[in-house]
């Protein structure tokens, strides 16, 4: 077999250890997983970034920080309801323009159920799904009331329902759009959701460095909110 395809090969499934070793090879694993992307340092780095960049503006704009911030509270409701309470109309707007995609612990190891077939599943969720869910559910919000705040206060300054979606996917680092090729290495695995933040933080603090208009901002956060920034 060729060398490539032989590596590719390897990495795709890897051994599965004998017996109990296996249970706990499984379990460390799968607490690896969650933990990489759930972690608490993790969320709260992105709740300490993704608001100051929303702040920020986009690469040539102007900023309209202050109109977001006055949209902050109605987009904390927003957004809570529309994961955890009855469901909301400008939730499910910024699912459609696809506004709502976060960093989830599929990204790392892939979805246990296929997404196509999980409406089917009529089972109860173990404790552990359960956790999991409100792992997810605050990754969720933690990076959905940014992009709802920049959503809403481009409508209210527009007039234009449909500069909503815009907004509010320009706002922060799209998260959750694919890892590096280089992490379907195992070994690199676990640090996609880190290679993901560093290289799309880079790429936005490089692109407003070199637009004319977008210079003063950078270094006003960089100054300002450096672990922010970072």
């Amino acid at each position: 077999v060729p060398q490539k395809i032989a590596n590719k090969l390897s990495t795709f499934r890897t051994r599965q250890a004998p017996g109990g070793e296996n249970v706990v090879y499984r379990m460390g694993q799968a607490w690896a997983r969650q933990m990489t992307v759930y972690s608490p340092r993790n969320t709260t780095l992105n709740a300490l970034s993704d608001t100051p960049l929303a702040l920020l503006g986009e690469p040539g704009q102007p900023s309209h920080a202050l109109g977001i911030l006055r949209a902050f509270p109605q987009a904390i409701r927003e957004v809570q309801k529309g994961l955890f309470g009855k469901g909301s109309p400008y939730y499910d707007l910024l699912r459609k323009e696809g506004g709502a995609s976060a960093t989830i612990a599929f990204d790392v190891g892939g979805a246990p159920v296929p997404r196509d077939f999980s409406r089917f599943y009529t089972g109860k969720p173990s404790p552990l799904a359960r956790v999991q869910g409100a792992f997810k559910g605050t990754r969720q919000f933690v990076e959905a009331v940014p992009r709802m705040a920049s959503g809403l206060e481009a409508v209210e300054r527009t007039g234009d329902i449909t500069q909503f979606g815009r907004a509010s996917r320009v706002s922060t680092l799209p998260y959750g759009a694919g890892a590096p090729a280089n992490v379907r290495n195992p070994v690199m695995r676990a640090m996609a959701p880190f290679w993901q933040f560093m290289g799309l933080a880079t790429d936005r603090v490089f692109s407003m460095m070199v637009t004319p208009g977008s210079r003063a901002r950078v270094l006003a956060g960089l100054m300002s909110v450096p672990t922010g920034t970072m």
